[in-house]
């Protein structure tokens, strides 16, 4: 439970984070959420916030995740942004409970047309794949 409560802190501050950096833009923010799957578990986020401000060559993107690596949002270059979609890439280093570092890296898509979501994850050097649906609320900011 305390888990949930620090997952739910961090997105929030990334949120707050975002909006205060954005003041007087016009900035589109998606606040995804994702199913909490058994095995992606602590892999994926359940939370995204993405901040895409129209024009800009970068998003800012934030997740417990994110938030614990970097301490804050991350600045990540759109792979598409077009009417139907917008979708990222990023990797992070993650620290697995066997001290072993693990290269991530997460793919997410938000469908503008009715707001559903994707996230997966991929750990360096494994074929496996993580995966998650979930949907996003848009605010304009």
């Amino acid at each position: 439970m305390l888990k949930g409560f620090f997952r739910t802190t961090f997105a929030l501050a990334g949120l707050v984070t975002m909006a205060l950096a954005s003041a007087g833009q016009a900035r589109t923010i998606y606040e995804c959420t994702f199913e909490d799957r058994g095995p992606n578990r602590n892999w994926l986020p359940t939370i995204v916030y993405v901040a895409h401000d129209p024009g800009s060559e970068e998003v800012q993107v934030s997740d417990p995740i994110i938030e614990s690596v970097s301490g804050g949002p991350i600045s990540v270059k759109p792979r598409t942004d077009n009417d139907v979609r917008l979708s990222l890439r990023w990797t992070l280093m993650l620290k697995s409970t066997a001290q072993n570092d693990f290269h991530w890296t997460y793919d997410f898509t938000v469908y503008k047309a009715d707001n559903k979501a994707k996230i997966t994850g991929t750990p360096r050097g494994y074929s496996d794949t993580l995966y998650a649906p979930g949907t996003c609320k848009v605010k304009k900011g």
